[in-house]
């Protein structure tokens, strides 16, 4: 696929801070003691990063240095403290699709998945809440995504529990993909599987860009990884 010489999104100076949650004890001895405020935990400081249509971005560190909190802040999950994510290219479009840009995959496939739902309806719940797929169509749209993903329509009926790590994965892929984002964010999306099974993976996320034109971050503590 061609690398585009403008940018898809770029990071502005964006900095993310965490104020953890105060119980009732820790309002009260704040209140004896006049301290109010929380401790903030700063996790990203004025970060500049600029990823264009078509590349493969690694960001590599290690744990805890504020990589999939940057991630999370490019997928809009987090709102940056202060700083901007700007798309460029995307002025024109629609509020809804914009939103739906940037997509994640997750470290753990597990916990990213709602154990109570069927695969099928975790993988077309968010097309058919954004009106992007009806409902009569829901479930064979979500057997393409399964099976763009490498997984046979069947495995729409299971349950997260009843699919191996790999196969879970394969499923947050293809949740991912249902809404059609221009860039994923993929978070670690390779650290909790079996060599092998990483292999594969990482061989569908380089398919997938040759087939969809995606952009891809690529999340990762291993430089192992990032460079293959």
């Amino acid at each position: 696929m061609t690398v585009t010489e403008f940018p898809l999104v770029q990071v502005r100076r964006v900095t993310k801070c965490f104020a953890p949650p105060r119980d009732a004890a820790d309002r009260l001895a704040g209140w004896l003691t006049g301290k109010t405020k929380s401790a903030v935990v700063q996790a990203l400081s004025e970060v500049d990063m600029e990823i264009r249509k078509g590349e493969v971005v690694g960001l590599v560190g290690e744990s805890g240095c504020g990589k999939s909190t940057l991630g999370r802040v490019i997928a809009g999950i987090h709102s940056p403290t202060s700083g901007d994510v700007v798309w460029p290219a995307n002025t024109a479009t629609r509020d809804r699709t914009k939103r739906l840009r940037a997509q994640m995959v997750f470290q753990d496939p597990y916990s990213s998945l709602n154990p109570r739902m069927r695969v099928g309806d975790a993988i077309s719940e968010a097309p058919v809440a954004h009106g992007m797929v009806g409902r009569r169509d829901a479930q064979s749209f979500a057997a393409e995504q399964l099976a763009r993903a490498g997984l046979s329509p069947e495995f729409a009926q299971r349950f997260p529990h009843q699919l191996s790590g790999g196969q879970r994965q394969r499923v947050g892929i293809a949740r991912a993909l249902a809404v059609s984002p221009q860039l994923l964010v993929c978070d670690e999306s390779v650290a909790a599987l079996d060599v092998s099974i990483q292999a594969q993976i990482i061989n569908l996320f380089a398919r997938l860009r040759s087939d969809l034109g995606l952009t891809l971050l690529f999340i990762s503590h291993d430089l192992g990884v990032v460079n293959i």
